[in-house]
């Protein structure tokens, strides 16, 4: 066992290590995907031999009885088993996530470090793919979204998947102001496509997210790609916020005037009113900057 342990361990790390050593002296990016597909799987090869050394040596602690097996050994069993099934997915990823090139400037942040660290913190496929999606939409991967779109299964759906709070990958690229991330999604259809109105635990749309945080981009984004989308625009949340109020209290004036500019709903939501009543936290920005009617004034609550 001690020989296996060594010869696992030393002769994998060391195949990983001149599998990475050739990445970097490919000159071309199919050899250096090619290579990183490579050394995932010499990754997965020595911890599956670490793997099998522990059990090895668990199980000479427990009692000789064929039909016993102890909890911690099946709940390891069950990770290994999702892990190696889910290896062959999981060198797309790497090999394609890293591989290509359609991505916004965030996503350079986004390394396979990064990656690695989910992977391994991750309880199942499906929990991987899900942070993964939300981990490449805010921070503008959009060749990560392509990927997890034609690996299908649990990876297709994580393009629409919500997390406790309520936010989807679409929530994230808003927040971010990753425009390319929204048109890909927009891009994908089915349930992908119908995120980018999805409301999280509080009502709130990607378009709530892309002006709190000032992101005019996103919001003619989503105006451009039309129905469920564009009508997000002027959507309450649960307490009758629309995207128009989380401009307005964070002082976001160049998204109150694309409201305006976009016409419609987007813009008759300028003089909406919340459950309190209340219109907009910043009404004298409103009326100065944009020169929206006086009745919106007249018509606050008690944030005057």
């Amino acid at each position: 066992m001690v020989v296996w342990d060594e010869l696992g361990r030393g002769g994998s790390l060391r195949a990983f290590a001149g599998v990475r050593w050739l990445g970097r002296r490919t000159s071309n990016e199919g050899g250096r995907a090619r290579a990183r597909g490579w050394a995932v799987r010499f990754r997965l090869l020595s911890r599956s031999i670490e793997y099998g050394t522990w059990r090895l040596e668990r199980c000479a602690s427990y009692p000789s009885n064929p039909s016993f097996s102890p909890p911690e050994l099946l709940a390891a069993d069950a990770t290994m088993a999702w892990r190696s099934d889910a290896a062959h997915d999981h060198s797309r990823v790497i090999a394609q996530c890293f591989a290509c090139t359609d991505h916004g400037p965030g996503a350079a942040g986004f390394t396979a470090e990064e990656e690695d660290k989910l992977w391994q913190e991750a309880s199942s496929w499906k929990g991987y793919c899900e942070v993964l999606a939300r981990a490449a939409a805010s921070l503008g991967h959009e060749g990560c979204l392509r990927v997890l779109y034609e690996l299908g299964g649990y990876a297709v759906a994580s393009l629409a998947a919500a997390d406790a709070d309520g936010d989807t990958p679409a929530h994230q690229a808003a927040e971010k102001g990753h425009e390319g991330c929204l048109r890909v999604l927009h891009e994908l259809g089915g349930k992908a496509a119908a995120s980018l109105a999805a409301a999280d635990a509080d009502g709130d749309t990607p378009a709530h997210y892309a002006a709190d945080k000032g992101h005019e981009g996103c919001l003619r984004v989503l105006h451009e790609l039309g129905g469920e989308a564009a009508a997000s625009l002027a959507a309450a949340d649960t307490n009758g916020d629309t995207p128009a109020h989380s401009a307005a209290a964070n002082g976001r004036e160049g998204c109150l005037r694309v409201l305006q500019e976009l016409g419609g709903e987007a813009a008759a939501s300028l003089a909406a009113a919340d459950t309190n009543g209340d219109v907009f936290d910043s009404l004298e920005t409103l009326h100065y900057i944009i020169g929206h009617p006086r009745v919106s004034l007249t018509t606050c609550g008690s944030n005057q």
